[in-house]
């Protein structure tokens, strides 16, 4: 029986002991704990068991696939780890880990049975630390910084313009846009370096002088020259011949030497090389995929081609692209043709593009009224209320929203207007 299994039952005969309802669900290496909810609290252990022979084994994502080179290093655990989740019906979930059965299972019938997460964290420590911790780092921050502290595993995410931080409690991350470039593992040195960053503008070789690493290729984009920035990472991609992308080592190298394709961007698809007008997901336009075949042949769309014709057919398609290749995401692509629409129809709104995380959003803000677009997705918000509807294309987008911000359309006017495909539940939160 695998090991954590077996602390999985013994946690559940624990709990049970206590008159709570546990239960062992999961399978071959994933095993958990659920505890039967009480009033609105609910709560879940994650059961986990390292080996020391494991403990060296990077799991995850392959690197080769992230935007970024830097990683940090990663501390392993050997024996039993209980992951607990505690939640409560409308609010945010919490969790920590700890190796001891006993503070896993207290955890969860002090939550269960009334107390707070500060109660518990007094008792527990490990509950909510990482929130705690952060919390503390973004106390230290300079006032005139936005910042915010969310998500799961916890992480802070402070912004600018145009550039961004993300930070757990042991390293803090540089982006210029949505690209990783540099990277600093010194807790004490974080709200400096962020504020030099963000608020100060400093450059790379500045932030180097700091102490912080760089990302391959970091000066490359500070240039503005995003293209090459991007098939300097790639080419660095494809010459570790374990890569899923270096059988097409010959063909990329045609590609950086191309005036039409490098001035494109990539990214992949299991062993397939797909191209794309922006930067970043969500990516723009449709493009060749390029996957390699038997004896030296290349799929281009499923295509047999020789080196030169695969080439030749990328070359093409992209040459008749009607989307001029750019730094940024879906996002981005979107603001720009709001803003075209916008001007097409006289007005002075300028769409913002408001970030969380690694996410953004664009925004029409007339205060106190605001909307958010995505594609063909209009969500307005006002007194209180959302609506969101989709419409056929931009300019209807644009000419709806206009008409809630500008001329006080209510919330039933949207939903009637016949631009109108249809409504719909938007995920959004209104922007600030």
């Amino acid at each position: 029986m695998p090991k954590n299994k077996t602390q999985a039952r013994r946690l559940a005969a624990l709990l049970t002991a206590d008159g709570f309802d546990a239960q062992v669900n999961g399978g071959g290496v994933h095993w958990r704990v659920d505890v039967a909810p009480v009033r609105d609290r609910s709560a879940r252990v994650h059961c986990y068991w390292y080996e020391a022979a494991l403990s060296g084994l990077l799991l995850g994502m392959n690197p080769a696939n992230s935007a970024s080179s830097l990683r940090k290093k990663t501390a392993f655990n050997v024996g039993p780890e209980f992951e607990v989740v505690i939640a409560e019906r409308g609010g945010d979930r919490r969790d920590g880990r700890t190796s001891l059965i006993q503070e896993a299972a207290f955890a969860v019938k002090s939550w269960l049975s009334g107390g707070s997460v500060e109660e518990l964290a007094a008792v527990v420590p490990f509950v909510d630390r990482a929130f705690r911790e952060l919390r503390a780092l973004g106390a230290r921050f300079d006032p005139r910084l936005r910042w915010e502290a969310f998500g799961y595993p916890p992480a802070i995410w402070a912004y600018g313009e145009r550039r961004s931080c993300r930070l757990e409690t042991d390293s803090c991350t540089f982006f210029i846009g949505d690209a990783a470039i540099a990277q600093a593992l010194d807790p004490i040195d974080f709200p400096d370096h962020v504020a030099a960053w963000l608020l100060e503008g400093a450059t790379l070789a500045e932030l180097a002088g700091r102490g912080v690493e760089l990302g391959r290729h970091a000066e490359v984009l500070e240039s503005g020259d995003a293209a090459r920035w991007h098939w300097r990472r790639v080419r660095d991609r494809v010459a570790n011949p374990d890569d899923v992308l270096a059988p097409l080592a010959p063909l990329i190298s045609l590609v950086i030497a191309s005036p039409i394709a490098s001035r494109f961007y990539s990214f992949s698809s299991l062993n397939r090389l797909c191209f794309s007008a922006s930067s970043h997901y969500p990516f723009v336009g449709q493009y060749p995929v390029v996957y390699p075949g038997p004896d030296g042949k290349y799929f281009v769309d499923d295509v047999p081609c020789s080196l030169q014709d695969a080439v030749a057919r990328i070359e093409s398609a992209l040459a008749a692209s009607s989307i001029e290749p750019f730094f940024g995401s879906a996002t981005d692509y979107e603001a720009t043709l709001l803003a075209e629409s916008l001007g097409r129809h006289g007005s002075a709104i300028q769409p913002r593009i408001i970030r969380r995380g690694s996410s953004s959003d664009v925004w029409l803000i007339v205060p106190p009224r605001q909307c958010s677009v995505a594609e063909t997705i209009l969500e307005c918000f006002g007194e209180g209320r959302k609506v969101c509807v989709i419409c056929r294309c931009v300019d209807d987008i644009v000419a709806l929203a206009l008409r809630f911000l500008n001329d006080g359309a209510s919330h039933e006017d949207v939903t009637t207007d016949p631009r109108v495909v249809r409504p719909c539940a938007g995920p959004s939160i209104p922007g600030n």
